[in-house]
């Protein structure tokens, strides 16, 4: 379980920057401060 619990947040961390990434591109700068 150890496994998945350290898989899928860097997944979901993964997804989510990505779609910020590509939802707000000129916010890139501001959604890495976050």
């Amino acid at each position: 379980w150890w496994l998945k619990a350290s898989v899928l947040p860097a997944l979901y961390w993964n997804g989510m920057l990505k779609g910020r990434e590509w939802l707000a591109r000129p916010k890139k700068v501001a959604a890495r401060h976050d």
